[in-house]
């Protein structure tokens, strides 16, 4: 059974949302756990990688047509209304020597709350941002209002570039420069170094996540590694996929 670590390193802020809000004070919060490390969640990760082989897919297909065929996608994530589970297994990707600091800070916790509490934890990997929708010129506004028949007095008497009322969010975001680690598994399968290739190209390409515009603002850096630490070469398995002239 193939097993795998995949990094991920945090090139600018992001925000992988929890969904939640957090005491009326964060409109948007991120995952973390009972001590305040913070967390990516596996589904993130597995749609994240799942956007990013269908791309990989579509575009070597024009190379070795049969090879990678966008179908065989489905054959490594999955699809919807199969009888049998994804040979795919991702789990929450957690910080570097995560066990450890856990286990201290559980330990601090307990003993000295004041200066380690989950809070004051979360703080040190994340930062909170401020957000607000900014009116558009009258132009933009009358073009909007006419295409919708409303007319929002809200935005009709604002000058183009003012903040809009009401319009404030606050979210908190992982800081840059943050390294994070999950384990991957793909069961047996007779197309085995076929799902290795696409994982790995996969990660290789995968740009970004967060909220916002399409895949998300933030940027992101992934890397795949096999079980002994050693990174699986991408240069190797583009050469090996697409001929030269």
């Amino acid at each position: 059974m193939p097993e795998y670590r995949l990094k991920i390193n945090t090139k600018t802020a992001i925000c992988p949302a929890s969904g939640e809000t957090w005491g009326g004070v964060i409109d948007n919060d991120v995952v973390y756990d009972e001590v305040g490390l913070p967390i990516i969640p596996a589904k993130r990760i597995r749609g994240i990688l799942l956007e990013s082989a269908i791309d990989v897919a579509q575009a070597l297909s024009t190379v070795k047509p049969e090879y990678w065929s966008p179908e065989k996608i489905g054959g490594l994530f999955g699809e919807r209304g199969q009888v049998s589970s994804s040979p795919l297994i991702i789990d929450d990707a957690k910080l570097e020597n995560y066990d450890e600091k856990k286990s201290w800070l559980k330990w601090a916790q307990h003993q000295v709350l004041d200066i380690a509490s989950r809070m004051q934890v979360l703080s040190l990997f994340t930062s909170v941002r401020a957000q607000t929708a900014i009116a558009p010129s009258l132009a933009e506004d009358n073009n909007e209002s006419s295409s919708t028949g409303k007319n929002n007095k809200d935005k009709k008497f604002l000058s183009a570039g003012v903040a809009m009322p009401h319009s404030l969010r606050m979210q908190r975001v992982l800081k840059r420069g943050l390294v994070f680690v999950c384990p991957v598994i793909v069961i047996d399968h007779e197309q085995s170094d076929f799902f290795e290739s696409l994982l790995a190209l996969s990660a290789s390409v995968s740009r970004r996540t967060g909220l916002n515009r399409n895949r998300g603002l933030g940027e992101i850096a992934m890397t795949l590694y096999d079980n002994f630490g050693n990174e699986i070469n991408v240069s190797d398995i583009v050469d090996k996929e697409v001929p030269r002239d």
